[in-house]
């Protein structure tokens, strides 16, 4: 049988490509994201540091709190690492309206206001908070009904958390473009620096709800932290199609701002009972 096979160099590269990350980008990726949401060894000190806060809590409150301090740098390294691409991006949006102070007017940069959506979808953190409640809590807990049964609970507590950080997130944005505005000669106005503010806000918290959202109602992760569910990238999808026309329509700043707090007001209701109705079901391994 072996005389019969002659091409041995395409199944040794087969056999190579298949094992050897480096040449495999499935393996790579997925060990790339699994180290993403492993813990360091000093969070354990956290841990044990922590653990007299959590006496006053119960039930899913206190494994939430117990969680959060036993992998806080899983919070803290996307926290920090958006918070430099903030002050990068302000010190050149500075620059640039340094340079171009007397060709530029709050007009013109309130036309390109919509690419707010796409700069709060990737500046906010969730999706690798997310995976970290997955790969760390989940995977082993959505096993259970009860567990899944009591989504609408430990969904509210982790909301909570990822609102703070993104929050914080969306101000800081917010008073970064608040620099180069003001920098402009019609800049140094109330109308031209609240709805900046209130877009930022708006957009952290929509941002928040909608990944835990979808990550409860979708569950699109493997034991291999892969993403397989077409419904996930769907609804994604939804926010860059959103993006998009509101570029084209290029509705003034103030109704952008309007819509957007109108959205995001409404989004945290439809949120929960959605959690609640479909979480039981779609909310488990895949």
């Amino acid at each position: 049988m072996l005389l019969k096979h002659t091409d041995y160099a395409s199944a040794v590269r087969a056999v190579t490509n298949y094992a050897d990350p480096l040449l495999n980008t499935e393996i790579m990726i997925a060990d790339l994201q699994q180290r993403m949401v492993q813990s360091k060894d000093n969070d354990l000190a956290n841990l044990h540091a922590g653990e007299q806060s959590t006496l006053s809590n119960k039930g899913y409150e206190q494994m939430h709190v117990l969680f959060v301090n036993r992998h806080a740098n899983l919070f803290r390294a996307p926290f920090r690492r958006r918070l430099i691409a903030i002050m990068v991006i302000g010190f050149i949006l500075s620059f640039l309206a340094l340079i171009f102070r007397d060709h530029i007017s709050v007009e013109i940069i309130a036309r390109f206001s919509p690419l707010l959506i796409v700069v709060m979808l990737h500046l906010t953190v969730g999706s690798q908070i997310c995976r970290a409640f997955f790969y760390h809590c989940d995977r082993t807990l959505m096993r259970y009904p009860f567990y899944r049964e009591h989504a609408q609970q430990h969904f509210l507590l982790r909301l909570r958390s990822l609102l703070k950080l993104n929050l914080k997130l969306g101000l800081c944005l917010a008073a970064v473009l608040s620099i180069p505005i003001l920098i402009l000669p019609d800049g140094a106005t109330i109308s031209a620096l609240l709805p900046i503010w209130v877009i930022t806000a708006a957009l952290a918290a929509f941002f928040s709800v909608h990944h835990l959202l979808l990550y409860y109602v979708f569950q699109p992760y493997t034991l291999e932290l892969e993403t397989n569910s077409p419904l996930f990238s769907l609804a994604n999808g939804f926010i860059t199609l959103g993006f998009i026309v509101t570029m084209y329509l290029a509705p003034p700043l103030w109704a952008l701002t309007v819509v957007l707090t109108v959205l995001t007001a409404a989004y945290p209701f439809s949120a929960i009972l959605l959690v609640k109705k479909y979480a039981h079901n779609r909310f488990r391994l895949k």
